[in-house]
Order: structure tokens, then C-alpha cells, then sequence
């Protein structure tokens, strides 16, 4: 077998997927995603009971990817989903990143632009109930809310 891919909680052979970790991480989705579609990302997020990550692009093209084997289940062109994002947009990466470190020891399990009241920036949810907000063209954290 040839490694083709290694990320934190998954590793890509030319046979298949070997999956270390239950589920695949929000930035697993993202990379193995764009290893399908080199667009920008707008959103990831898990859902059906923790079983698929949607990861959406900016040009409208849609993915299901199975949260326990990385394997992608469904593209879908969804024309509602174009957004014309400007340049100098902070990556999904950056914006995780950035949130993570003021949400220490949480997992990330939604990541979305946003464009709201003339601001552009994203919005991380974490599993602990953690939200932030991230400028978008900065990387300027906006808002930190705990829901209980």
C-alpha cells in the first residue's frame, strides 16, 4: 500500500481509508474535500446524528463525507449556495485555527461565512456549545458566546 494522504485522524492509502480516530475532525473534512474541489470552502458542518460532514464551496458545489471513513458520498451542485467572496478572505484553517485557541480543548463541529449587517466573517461552533466569530478579512476575533 502507498500513503497518499496523512492527516491528524485519518490516513489515505491507495487501497482505501484507514481510520484511527471514530470520527474524522471538521479540518480532515475540510482537506480531504478539497483534495475533491479546489474551490473555497464556505462551511463544513457535521450533521445526521454525527455521521456526515456537508461541506459546501463557494461556486455552489456541495459534498457529503462520511465522518467515519472519509469517503466522499455525495456531490451536489446547489446554485443557491454561490457566493462572490472577496479577495483576501482568511482561510476555513485560519478561522478554525483562530477560534480554537481562545476554545481550548473543544473539538470544532461548525465552521460558515457569514455576511450579516455589512460584515463578512466566520462563525466556528464547537462541540462544548462554544461559538466565535471571526472577521473574515482580518482574522480578528469579533465575539466568543457560551451557551449552557
Amino acid at each position: 500500500m502507498t500513503l497518499l494522504l496523512a492527516l491528524p485522524s485519518v490516513l489515505i492509502l491507495s487501497a482505501g481509508i484507514v481510520n484511527a480516530n471514530p470520527l474524522i475532525t471538521l479540518e480532515d473534512a475540510a482537506i480531504l474535500a478539497q483534495a475533491h474541489h479546489s474551490g473555497l470552502i464556505i462551511e463544513v458542518d457535521l450533521e445526521d446524528d454525527a455521521r456526515i460532514w456537508d461541506v459546501e464551496f463557494a461556486d455552489g458545489l456541495a459534498l457529503d463525507i462520511d465522518a467515519r471513513s472519509g469517503n466522499v458520498l455525495d456531490t451536489d451542485r446547489r446554485d443557491e449556495l454561490k457566493l462572490n467572496v472577496p479577495s483576501g478572505v482568511i482561510t476555513i484553517w485560519n478561522a478554525v485555527a483562530t477560534a480554537s485557541s481562545v476554545v481550548p480543548g473543544s473539538e470544532p463541529i461548525e465552521a460558515e461565512l457569514n455576511f450579516d449587517e455589512g460584515r463578512l466573517y466566520w462563525e466556528i461552533e464547537f462541540r462544548n456549545n462554544t461559538e466565535v466569530e471571526i472577521d473574515a478579512l482580518s482574522g480578528a476575533i469579533l465575539d466568543v458566546e457560551h451557551d449552557d
